[in-house]
C-alpha cells in the first residue's frame, strides 16, 4: 500500500495553507470549547452523571446550557469549513477517482472471469463443467497471448506474422463445434467476448490486400471457423459475398468442412436407418429453445412424429445436398481429403457452406417462423446488412449463370433466393413500423424488378418458384395501393403466361386475410379509385366462373373457391352488420356491396343463358319450318343426308368455343370426321356446274330416273334452262357434301327398264 493514487492528494496541504485565513475566522477565538465533545459517549454520559450528583443545581444547568451552545457552533463551524473555496472541487475530482477504480475492477472482472459459477458454487460444479469452464481459461488465455504477440509480432517483423496467423488457425480448428449447443452457448458468451479483440484484429487484417495478401488469405481461413463456430449468419454472410467470385485464390478450410459433412452424413443415415426400420416412426430434429445449433439437431432432440409425405421431403433435401456435394467432389469426407488443395477457391468453400446453410434454413425456418422467433441463427439474420449482401449475391450471380449457364453457380442462386424469400417473410410478418429501415422504397423497387425478371423469364422452374414466392411478399410494398395490386394479379392471371407465379398469386388470393382487406376496400367511400379497381376485378373473376370462358379448367376452379370464401364473408360482414332504426332507410356501403354483388351474378347468369341459347341454335340449328315437316322424309334420302358442307371451325375460334360449351359436352355433340376437298373435287363440281364432261354425264343419267316427271320448256329457254339446273345441282352436292355419292353414281352403269 502507500502507493498515491493521483496528484489529488497533494493539493490538501495547499487548500489547508490556502483557506488558513477563513479557518482561524471560523474556529471560536474567545470562547471556551468543551473537549469533552470528543470523547467517546460512554465517557461523556459518565461526566454527565458527575455533574448532576454535585449539590450546587446552578452549575449543573449552566454546564448543560453551555454544551448545547458548543454543539450548535461546532455543528456550524463544520458546515462553513466544507464550503470553503476549493473544497467542493477537491471533493468531485475524489469521486472521479473512485469511479475510475471502479470501471479498472470492472473490466478487470470481464477479462478475467469467464466462469458463471461464484466461489460458493464451486463444490456444487461437476467434474464435466470444470472440464468445460477450464477449457474456455485456457482458450482464453491463449487468445489473449496470441492478439499480443500478433500486434507486437505485425509492429516489428511482418514476416513472423504468417506463422502466428498459421498457429491461430490451428487453435480455432480445434474448438469444437458442439460448444454451439444451447446449455454450453450461453455459458460461453465470454468466450465469444474475449475472441472480438481478436476478430476484431483479424478482420482488420483480412482488408489490407495490396499490404500482405498471404496474411488476408489466412485472415479469411480463421474467419471462416469463428463463423461458423458461432453459428452466425451475420458474420459468415460478408464472407460469402467478397468470395463467392473468387475462383484464384486458394482458402484451407479443410477441417471446417470436414466437420460439416461429419454432421450430415449422421443426419442422413438416421434417416436410413429409419426408412430400413417400419416400426420405427420418423422423427426429426427438434430444438424448442434455440435453432442456433449444427450439432444437436442430430444429437439432444425430441421425438416427433412425422408424416410420411414430410419425412419423404426431409429425405429428398438431404439426398438433394448430398448429390451436389457429390457432384462438386466435396462429398463424402475420404473424395474432400483427397481433393486437390488448388480446388479450394473462394467459389468452392462458399458453395459448400451455402449446402449447409440451406439445409439449416429448410429444416428450421417453419418451426422458427411458427414461434414468432428472430433471433439470429446459422441460416438467418434479420438485420438490413444482410438484405444488402443477399442482393449483390443475387444479383451477380443472375447475370454471371444467364451468360454461362453454370449449374454450380445456378444452385447457389437457388439457395440465396431461398434464403431472401425466408428473411423477406419475417420481415413482412413481424409488421415493423421502421420495415423502411431494412427496405427503403429504391431498396424495394430493384429487388421488384430483379425478382419479376427471375419469376417471368428465368428457364429453371425452381427458380421461378422461389423469384414468384419472393415476388409475392415484395408486391405488398411495391404497389402503393390494394386496388393496383388486386390489378397486378388480375393482369397476371387473365393472360395465363406464366403458371408458376399464377399459382402464387391464386394461393394469396385464398387467403382469408387478404379477401377481408378486399371487402374493407370494396367498402371505402374515401378511397374511389382503389375502390373502383377492386370491382373491376371482382366483376371480372364472377365471370370467368359464372361464364366459364376461361380454358384453364383448374384455374376456373380455384378462382371458384375464391369467389365463394368472399360470398360466405360477405354473408358473416352483412350478418353481424348492427341495425339502427333511425337509419334504416341509408343503406351501408357494405349493404350496397352486398347488392352490387348479387346483382352482377345474377346479370352474369342471364348472361350466360342467353349465351347457351345461341349456342343450341348455332349448332342445332332452328327449329323445322312448317315447309320442311312436309318434306321431312324427302330431306332424308341419301342426297341430302351428309350433313352440311365444311364449317370453318379451326379458323373460326367463336365456333371451336361453342363445341366446348357445357350444351354440346352435355348433349354429347361431336364434329364428324371429314376428308378435306381435294382439287380433283373442285374439278368434277366445276363440270356438273359448266354442264360439260363428267357433269355432263352426270346429268344425263339423272334424266333417265325423271323420264316422266320432265316438263317441256320453249326450245328459246331451254339451254339456259338447263345450264341454271346443273349449277344450282352443283352447289347442292357441294353444300351436302355429296361429292363422293355423285362420283361413285357416275361410275355405276346405268339398266333402263
Amino acid at each position: 500500500m502507500g502507493q498515491q493514487i493521483s496528484l489529488s492528494d497533494r493539493k490538501i496541504p495547499d487548500l489547508l495553507a490556502t483557506n488558513n485565513q477563513q479557518s482561524n475566522e471560523v474556529s471560536s477565538a474567545n470562547e471556551t470549547e468543551d473537549i469533552h465533545l470528543f470523547l467517546p459517549f460512554d465517557i461523556i454520559n459518565e461526566i454527565n452523571k458527575n455533574f448532576n450528583s454535585l449539590p450546587n443545581q446552578k452549575i449543573s444547568n449552566e454546564l448543560s446550557i453551555t454544551k448545547e451552545i458548543l454543539i450548535n457552533q461546532i455543528r456550524n463551524d463544520i458546515s462553513d469549513f466544507s464550503n470553503l473555496f476549493g473544497v467542493k472541487n477537491f471533493n468531485m475530482e475524489i469521486a472521479e477517482i473512485i469511479k475510475k477504480i471502479e470501471k479498472l475492477k470492472d473490466d478487470e472482472n470481464e477479462m478475467n472471469s469467464i466462469f458463471s459459477e461464484t466461489l460458493i458454487d464451486w463444490e456444487k460444479i461437476s467434474d464435466e463443467q470444470q472440464v468445460k469452464e477450464l477449457s474456455f481459461f485456457a482458450v482464453q488465455s491463449l487468445i489473449t497471448m496470441l492478439l499480443m504477440l500478433l500486434e507486437s509480432v505485425h509492429k516489428s517483423d511482418s514476416t513472423i506474422i504468417h506463422k502466428m496467423l498459421n498457429l491461430t488457425n490451428q487453435l480455432v480448428e480445434q474448438i469444437p463445434l458442439n460448444y454451439l449447443s444451447s446449455d454450453v452457448y450461453k455459458r460461453s458468451d465470454n468466450l465469444f467476448k474475449s475472441l472480438k479483440p481478436l476478430t476484431n484484429y483479424i478482420q482488420e487484417l483480412s482488408t489490407q490486400t495490396d499490404i500482405n495478401p498471404i496474411a488476408v488469405n489466412q485472415s479469411f481461413n480463421i474467419l471462416f471457423n469463428f463463423s461458423v463456430m458461432k453459428a452466425s449468419f451475420e458474420d459468415i454472410l460478408p464472407l460469402i459475398r467478397k468470395l463467392i467470385f473468387n475462383t484464384n485464390d486458394i482458402f484451407d478450410i479443410r477441417k471446417l468442412l470436414i466437420k460439416l459433412n461429419k454432421h450430415l452424413t449422421m443426419m442422413l443415415d438416421r434417416f436410413q436407418k429409419e426408412k430400413q426400420t417400419p416400426s420405427i416412426t420418423t422423427t426429426v430434429p427438434q430444438n424448442n429453445t434455440t435453432d442456433n445449433n449444427i450439432t444437436t439437431q442430430i444429437h439432444n432432440r425430441t421425438e416427433t412424429v412425422l408424416p410420411t409425405e414430410k419425412a419423404l421431403d426431409i429425405e429428398q433435401k438431404l439426398l438433394a445436398a448430398v448429390e451436389y456435394l457429390k457432384l462438386i467432389e466435396a462429398y463424402p469426407n475420404i473424395q474432400l481429403i483427397t481433393l486437390n488443395e488448388k480446388k479450394f477457391t473462394g467459389q468452392f468453400i462458399c458453395s459448400i457452406l451455402l449446402v449447409h446453410i440451406n439445409l439449416h434454413n429448410q429444416f428450421h425456418a417453419k418451426s422458427k417462423f411458427d414461434r414468432g422467433s428472430i433471433n439470429g441463427s446459422f441460416s438467418f439474420e434479420l438485420e438490413t446488412e444482410t438484405f444488402k449482401c443477399l442482393y449483390e449475391i443475387i444479383e451477380q450471380l443472375t447475370i454471371v449463370v444467364e451468360a454461362s449457364f453454370d449449374t454450380n453457380l445456378g444452385y447457389i442462386l437457388n439457395v440465396c433466393l431461398r434464403l431472401f424469400t425466408t428473411h423477406l417473410q419475417f420481415l413482412i410478418s413481424a409488421n415493423f413500423d421502421n420495415f423502411h429501415d431494412f427496405l427503403n422504397e429504391n431498396d424495394v423497387e430493384k429487388w421488384f424488378t430483379l425478382m419479376s425478371k427471375l419469376a417471368l423469364d428465368d428457364k429453371l422452374e425452381e427458380r421461378k418458384k422461389e423469384a414468384s414466392h419472393a415476388l409475392i411478399y415484395l408486391i405488398e410494398k411495391q404497389t402503393s395501393s390494394f386496388g393496383k395490386m388486386l390489378t397486378f394479379i388480375h393482369k397476371h392471371i387473365i393472360e395465363n403466361r406464366h403458371p408458376i407465379l399464377i399459382d402464387q398469386l391464386l394461393n394469396k388470393l385464398n387467403q382469408q386475410v387478404f379477401i377481408y382487406k378486399w371487402i374493407e376496400i370494396l367498402c371505402d367511400n374515401q378511397h374511389r379509385q382503389d375502390s373502383t379497381l377492386a370491382y373491376i376485378v371482382l366483376h371480372s373473376f364472377i365471370d370467368i366462373v359464372l361464364q366459364s370462358t376461361f380454358l384453364d379448367i383448374e384455374k376456373v376452379n380455384r378462382l371458384r373457391e375464391i369467389i365463394i370464401i368472399f360470398q360466405e364473408l360477405l354473408l358473416v360482414y352483412l350478418n353481424n352488420q348492427p341495425i339502427d332504426i333511425s337509419d334504416e332507410l341509408e343503406s351501408s356501403a357494405l349493404s350496397t356491396l352486398g347488392i352490387e354483388y348479387t346483382t352482377h351474378v345474377i346479370k352474369s347468369c342471364l348472361q350466360q343463358e342467353i349465351q347457351r341459347e345461341m349456342s343450341h341454335r348455332l349448332i342445332v340449328g332452328p327449329p323445322q319450318s312448317p315447309l320442311e315437316k312436309k318434306y321431312n322424309k324427302t330431306l332424308k334420302l341419301p342426297l341430302f343426308s351428309g350433313g352440311y358442307e365444311t364449317l370453318t371451325a379451326d379458323i373460326n375460334p367463336y365456333l371451336s368455343y361453342f363445341f366446348k360449351s357445357d350444351l354440346s359436352i352435355y348433349s354429347q355433340f361431336f364434329l364428324p370426321l371429314q376428308r378435306q376437298q381435294s382439287i380433283l373435287d373442285n374439278d368434277f363440281l366445276i363440270s356438273i356446274y359448266h354442264n360439260i364432261d363428267q357433269g355432263t354425264k352426270l346429268i344425263s343419267k339423272m334424266k333417265l330416273f325423271i323420264r316422266n316427271k320432265q316438263h317441256i320448256l320453249q326450245k328459246s329457254i331451254e339451254i339456259i334452262a338447263n345450264d341454271a339446273c346443273a349449277a344450282v345441282f352443283a352447289v347442292y352436292i357441294k353444300h351436302y357434301r355429296r361429292i363422293d355419292l355423285a362420283q361413285y353414281e357416275n361410275t355405276q352403269i346405268v339398266i333402263c327398264v
